[in-house]
Protein backbone atom coordinates (compact mmCIF):
# COMPACT_ATOMS: atom_id res chain seq x y z
CA UNK A 1 0.00 0.00 0.00
CA UNK A 2 1.36 3.44 -1.06
CA UNK A 3 2.05 5.84 1.77
CA UNK A 4 -0.54 8.20 3.44
CA UNK A 5 -2.78 5.68 1.56
CA UNK A 6 -4.72 5.14 4.57
CA UNK A 7 -5.05 8.86 4.88
CA UNK A 8 -6.45 9.56 1.96
CA UNK A 9 -8.96 6.83 2.40
CA UNK A 10 -10.00 8.81 5.42
CA UNK A 11 -9.84 11.87 3.65
CA UNK A 12 -12.04 10.73 0.94
CA UNK A 13 -14.31 8.91 3.48
CA UNK A 14 -15.16 11.70 5.21
CA UNK A 15 -15.53 14.12 2.51
CA UNK A 16 -18.04 11.51 0.99
CA UNK A 17 -19.93 12.09 4.32
CA UNK A 18 -19.44 15.35 4.22
CA UNK A 19 -20.69 15.95 0.60
CA UNK A 20 -23.85 13.38 1.33
CA UNK A 21 -24.85 15.32 4.52
CA UNK A 22 -24.55 19.14 2.63
CA UNK A 23 -27.09 17.29 0.07
CA UNK A 24 -29.81 16.28 2.27
CA UNK A 25 -29.81 19.10 4.45
CA UNK A 26 -29.82 20.71 1.32
CA UNK A 27 -33.22 18.80 0.69
CA UNK A 28 -34.44 19.22 3.94
CA UNK A 29 -34.48 23.20 3.07
CA UNK A 30 -35.41 23.81 -0.57
CA UNK A 31 -37.91 20.88 -0.41
CA UNK A 32 -40.34 22.30 -2.64
CA UNK A 33 -37.85 21.87 -5.75
CA UNK A 34 -36.61 19.01 -7.92
CA UNK A 35 -34.09 16.81 -7.22
CA UNK A 36 -31.55 18.38 -10.39
CA UNK A 37 -32.37 21.73 -8.58
CA UNK A 38 -31.40 20.47 -5.14
CA UNK A 39 -28.28 18.34 -6.80
CA UNK A 40 -26.93 21.26 -8.46
CA UNK A 41 -27.79 24.17 -5.62
CA UNK A 42 -25.47 21.74 -3.34
CA UNK A 43 -22.86 21.12 -5.89
CA UNK A 44 -22.25 24.63 -6.31
CA UNK A 45 -21.34 25.51 -3.17
CA UNK A 46 -19.68 22.31 -2.12
CA UNK A 47 -17.16 22.71 -5.28
CA UNK A 48 -17.23 26.32 -4.01
CA UNK A 49 -15.95 25.69 -0.02
CA UNK A 50 -13.82 22.82 -1.41
CA UNK A 51 -12.08 25.37 -4.20
CA UNK A 52 -11.79 27.62 -1.06
CA UNK A 53 -10.49 24.63 1.71
CA UNK A 54 -7.65 23.79 -0.81
CA UNK A 55 -6.56 27.52 -1.21
CA UNK A 56 -6.78 28.00 2.28
CA UNK A 57 -4.58 24.79 3.30
CA UNK A 58 -1.49 25.82 1.87
CA UNK A 59 -1.54 29.67 3.75
CA UNK A 60 -2.69 27.88 6.85
CA UNK A 61 0.33 25.50 7.07
CA UNK A 62 3.20 28.30 5.91
CA UNK A 63 1.44 29.93 8.98
CA UNK A 64 2.11 26.91 11.37
CA UNK A 65 5.04 24.81 9.91
CA UNK A 66 6.99 27.95 8.21
CA UNK A 67 6.90 25.68 4.96
CA UNK A 68 4.13 24.50 2.40
CA UNK A 69 4.61 20.91 0.98
CA UNK A 70 4.47 20.19 -2.31
CA UNK A 71 2.55 16.76 -2.31
CA UNK A 72 -0.24 17.44 0.10
CA UNK A 73 -2.36 14.77 0.04
CA UNK A 74 -5.00 16.51 1.94
CA UNK A 75 -5.07 19.64 -0.26
CA UNK A 76 -4.83 17.03 -3.39
CA UNK A 77 -8.11 15.25 -2.02
CA UNK A 78 -10.08 18.15 -1.46
CA UNK A 79 -8.98 19.92 -4.60
CA UNK A 80 -10.23 16.42 -6.38
CA UNK A 81 -13.87 16.57 -4.73
CA UNK A 82 -13.69 20.34 -5.79
CA UNK A 83 -13.41 18.86 -9.30
CA UNK A 84 -16.20 16.06 -9.04
CA UNK A 85 -18.83 18.37 -7.14
CA UNK A 86 -17.97 21.47 -9.75
CA UNK A 87 -18.07 19.32 -12.42
CA UNK A 88 -21.60 17.49 -11.68
CA UNK A 89 -22.73 21.12 -10.93
CA UNK A 90 -21.59 21.52 -14.67
CA UNK A 91 -23.63 19.00 -16.07
CA UNK A 92 -26.88 19.50 -14.26
CA UNK A 93 -26.94 23.15 -13.93
CA UNK A 94 -26.15 23.14 -17.93
CA UNK A 95 -29.34 21.05 -18.38
CA UNK A 96 -31.51 23.28 -16.10
CA UNK A 97 -30.12 26.54 -17.59
CA UNK A 98 -30.41 25.92 -21.17
CA UNK A 99 -33.91 25.34 -21.42
CA UNK A 100 -36.89 28.16 -22.47
CA UNK A 101 -38.89 27.44 -18.88
CA UNK A 102 -35.31 28.75 -17.06
CA UNK A 103 -34.74 31.72 -19.90
CA UNK A 104 -38.27 33.12 -19.24
CA UNK A 105 -38.24 32.66 -15.48
CA UNK A 106 -35.14 34.25 -14.86
CA UNK A 107 -33.36 35.89 -18.27
CA UNK A 108 -35.76 37.16 -20.52
CA UNK A 109 -38.06 39.26 -17.96
CA UNK A 110 -38.20 42.83 -16.23
CA UNK A 111 -38.48 41.63 -12.89
CA UNK A 112 -36.55 41.84 -9.61
CA UNK A 113 -33.37 44.01 -9.31
CA UNK A 114 -32.05 44.17 -12.77
CA UNK A 115 -33.65 44.96 -16.15
CA UNK A 116 -34.02 42.50 -19.08
CA UNK A 117 -30.72 43.59 -20.75
CA UNK A 118 -28.25 42.96 -17.82
CA UNK A 119 -30.06 40.02 -16.89
CA UNK A 120 -28.86 38.72 -20.03
CA UNK A 121 -25.13 39.38 -19.71
CA UNK A 122 -25.77 37.69 -16.23
CA UNK A 123 -26.58 34.75 -17.92
CA UNK A 124 -23.77 34.57 -20.96
CA UNK A 125 -20.83 35.60 -19.10
CA UNK A 126 -21.66 33.44 -16.16
CA UNK A 127 -22.16 30.78 -18.67
CA UNK A 128 -18.78 31.55 -20.18
CA UNK A 129 -17.30 31.50 -16.60
CA UNK A 130 -19.14 28.14 -15.86
CA UNK A 131 -17.34 26.32 -19.08
CA UNK A 132 -13.98 27.52 -18.46
CA UNK A 133 -14.31 26.35 -14.63
CA UNK A 134 -15.37 23.24 -16.16
CA UNK A 135 -12.64 23.34 -18.00
CA UNK A 136 -10.21 24.32 -15.22
CA UNK A 137 -11.38 21.57 -13.22
CA UNK A 138 -10.82 18.91 -15.15
CA UNK A 139 -7.01 20.05 -15.67
CA UNK A 140 -6.67 19.80 -12.00
CA UNK A 141 -8.28 16.81 -11.23
CA UNK A 142 -5.82 15.33 -13.99
CA UNK A 143 -2.79 16.85 -12.20
CA UNK A 144 -3.99 15.29 -8.70
CA UNK A 145 -1.95 11.91 -9.70
CA UNK A 146 0.87 10.92 -8.69
CA UNK A 147 2.01 9.87 -11.74
CA UNK A 148 1.21 12.99 -13.38
CA UNK A 149 3.09 15.07 -10.81
CA UNK A 150 6.34 12.90 -11.69
CA UNK A 151 5.65 13.31 -15.37
CA UNK A 152 5.62 16.84 -15.29
CA UNK A 153 8.17 17.20 -12.48
CA UNK A 154 7.62 19.77 -9.76
CA UNK A 155 7.65 23.00 -11.70
CA UNK A 156 5.63 22.69 -13.98
CA UNK A 157 3.17 20.75 -12.46
CA UNK A 158 2.96 23.83 -9.79
CA UNK A 159 2.83 26.45 -12.69
CA UNK A 160 -0.36 24.67 -14.06
CA UNK A 161 -1.75 23.96 -10.63
CA UNK A 162 -2.08 27.10 -10.16
CA UNK A 163 -4.98 27.48 -12.33
CA UNK A 164 -6.84 26.85 -8.72
CA UNK A 165 -6.98 30.29 -8.47
CA UNK A 166 -8.13 31.07 -11.52
CA UNK A 167 -11.05 28.91 -11.34
CA UNK A 168 -11.51 30.32 -7.77
CA UNK A 169 -11.91 33.26 -8.96
CA UNK A 170 -14.70 32.47 -11.66
CA UNK A 171 -16.37 30.22 -9.37
CA UNK A 172 -16.81 33.64 -7.27
CA UNK A 173 -17.79 35.58 -10.32
CA UNK A 174 -20.30 32.80 -11.61
CA UNK A 175 -21.67 32.48 -8.64
CA UNK A 176 -22.65 36.06 -8.00
CA UNK A 177 -23.96 36.67 -11.38
CA UNK A 178 -26.08 33.59 -11.55
CA UNK A 179 -27.45 34.36 -7.30
CA UNK A 180 -28.38 37.68 -9.15
CA UNK A 181 -29.69 36.25 -11.89
CA UNK A 182 -31.96 34.42 -9.63
CA UNK A 183 -32.46 36.83 -6.94
CA UNK A 184 -30.82 34.46 -4.16
CA UNK A 185 -31.21 35.12 -0.62
CA UNK A 186 -29.23 38.02 0.78
CA UNK A 187 -27.73 35.44 3.22
CA UNK A 188 -26.36 33.47 0.19
CA UNK A 189 -24.81 36.00 -1.22
CA UNK A 190 -23.43 36.74 2.55
CA UNK A 191 -21.90 33.52 2.84
CA UNK A 192 -20.31 34.15 -0.95
CA UNK A 193 -19.01 37.19 -0.19
CA UNK A 194 -17.30 36.15 3.30
CA UNK A 195 -15.78 32.86 1.47
CA UNK A 196 -14.09 34.78 -0.78
CA UNK A 197 -12.89 37.25 1.82
CA UNK A 198 -11.30 34.96 3.51
CA UNK A 199 -9.57 33.52 1.07
CA UNK A 200 -7.73 36.46 -0.47
CA UNK A 201 -7.17 37.38 3.16
CA UNK A 202 -5.10 34.00 4.01
CA UNK A 203 -3.74 34.15 0.40
CA UNK A 204 -2.29 37.60 0.93
CA UNK A 205 -1.08 37.10 4.46
CA UNK A 206 0.41 33.71 3.11
CA UNK A 207 2.30 35.56 0.47
CA UNK A 208 3.61 37.91 3.29
CA UNK A 209 4.80 35.03 5.11
CA UNK A 210 6.40 33.46 2.36
CA UNK A 211 8.34 36.36 1.25
CA UNK A 212 9.37 37.57 4.57
CA UNK A 213 10.52 33.66 5.34
CA UNK A 214 12.44 34.03 1.92
CA UNK A 215 13.69 37.29 2.64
Amino acid sequence: MAPGSNARWQHHALLAVGSLLIFILTVVLRGAESTADQLSFATAYLCLLYLAAALLIGPLQLSRRGQVLLNNYLRRDVGIWAAATGLVHFVVATDLSMSQAYMADYVAIDAGNFPAELRMQFFTWGTIAGLLIAVLLVLLLVLSSDRVLRRLGSTWWKRLQRSAYFAFLLTVGHGFAFQALESRSAGLIVVLALVTAAVIALQLRGAALYRRLKS
